[in-house]
């Protein structure tokens, strides 16, 4: 930065106390800019320079020119030279100034962080709480305990009322984001076939309001989850293990060596979603496939080829991995996308692996040894396959009978390849 700028540019307005809470983050440009102080500067300098320009250019061409003003003319040249470096340097300062959003957005994306940390925590509680109501409850060892000593019974029922109001508080919690245990609790509401996306998204939206207001989290009974069987039974797609397609309509438990926040935390929940048991069986090899790495995400460039990706895909990358509305609504199953799937996955495989005729990875029984072109963990890694995966799975449920059964073995054919090569990933680098 220019001297003269350091000496009315103090630094505490540069950088302000960022533990202070009533410190607006977005105050800062407008402190930084000096309340358009810069703008003005700029405008004022510019009007100078075309008055310059003016007179320079009278006394080059007087009526009845003598040579007399040649001397004003060079000093007014040189004036202007200055005022255009001035400008010059004030342009260059506010596209610094301007670059000091970004640190905004981290903050911001640290504060949502932060919330996520909270309903871990709430979440957390919860489940204690019901561990301990459920002794007080249903234990037969407990129940005789109580019936020897009256005294003792009341104090306990006294205690058991205290735990279930704690436990209300703490539910409330849960509840204000939008989420609820889908235990038995989950299976007696409803089964009409409303989607799970249009739940999420209600969800998703409740809770980027309430960040965004920073108000207290209150309940909202229209972001409530729901438990919703898929359109397609779990009988109708073929499996050789009987437990799987039991577990078919169960989601998964959030691994308890898992982050509490960060891209882990919110791709897992973002994939958890029931669609099958063969796609289960996909997201738990990814699961045990990202604890090899500690859940670590690397540089952007250590990911997966971009090349040939769908078209979708890379605005989701783009857009910073938000939910897309439209497609987490409905899924996405149109051909032009599942061909572009295909075509990446094709594109993703070892040099060892061939393809048929409709550019499709063949079907193998012995493996390479170099995997490295899949060997790619974090948000960059297999999350990106895995995500067009979920897209296409959910677009299944929007289709005919017909075109549904027929794209589903083309989808289960997809999910079957891709579990045999993480299972192969997984096994190497277990070793």
């Amino acid at each position: 930065m220019p001297l003269h700028l350091k000496r009315t540019f103090s630094q505490s307005a540069i950088s302000p106390n960022q533990d202070d809470e009533d410190h607006a983050r977005y105050t800062r440009m407008r402190i930084l800019s000096k309340d358009g102080a810069y703008e003005d500067e700029v405008q004022i300098l510019r009007a100078r320079n075309v008055k310059l320009q003016a007179r320079v250019s009278e006394l080059e061409y007087p009526p009845n020119c003598d040579g007399t003003h040649e001397d004003e003319v060079q000093i007014l040249r040189a004036r202007n030279v200055e005022l255009q470096a001035r400008v010059s340097e004030l342009e260059d300062d506010m596209n610094l100034i301007l670059n000091v959003e970004m640190d905004d957005v981290v903050k911001l994306k640290e504060d949502v962080q932060g919330y996520y940390r909270r309903y871990r925590r709430a979440q957390t509680k919860v489940v204690e709480l019901e561990e301990v109501i459920s002794k007080y409850e249903g234990g037969d060892r407990h129940t005789e305990y109580i019936s020897g000593n009256t005294s003792k019974q009341d104090a306990s029922q006294s205690e058991l009322e205290k735990l279930e109001t704690h436990f209300s508080k703490a539910n409330s919690v849960t509840l204000s984001l939008g989420l609820t245990q889908t235990g038995n609790d989950a299976t007696s509401q409803s089964t009409s076939p409303a989607s799970v996306i249009d739940t999420v998204d209600k969800n998703a939206t409740a809770f980027d309001k309430r960040i965004d207001n920073d108000t207290t989290f209150t309940n909202d009974s229209s972001a409530q989850s729901i438990f919703v069987s898929p359109s397609i039974p779990a009988s109708d797609i073929i499996t050789d293990d009987k437990q799987n397609a039991d577990d078919s309509h169960k989601r998964f438990e959030y691994p308890e060596d898992g982050p509490d926040s960060g891209w882990f935390f919110d791709a897992f929940h973002y994939l958890n979603a029931d669609l099958g048991p063969q796609y289960n069986a996909l997201i738990r090899l990814w699961v045990a496939f990202e604890r090899k790495s500690s859940f670590d995400t690397p540089h952007k460039l250590a990911g997966l080829a971009a090349a040939k990706s769908p078209t979708v895909l890379s605005f989701w990358r783009k857009n910073r991995r938000r939910p897309l509305p439209k497609v987490d609504e409905s899924g996405l199953c149109i051909p032009e996308f599942v061909a572009e799937l295909w075509a990446w996955w094709a594109t993703l495989q070892p040099q060892w692996r061939t393809v048929d005729n409709d550019g499709k990875p063949l079907p193998f029984e012995d493996f390479g040894d170099d995997m490295a072109s899949l060997n790619k963990h974090g948000k960059n890694g297999w999350l990106c396959l895995l995500v067009c995966v979920k897209w296409w799975g959910n677009g299944l449920q929007t289709l005919l009978d017909n075109e549904q059964v027929a794209q589903t073995k083309d989808w289960l054919v997809l999910v079957a390849d891709m579990t045999k090569m993480l299972q192969r990933l997984v096994a190497q680098n277990g070793t």
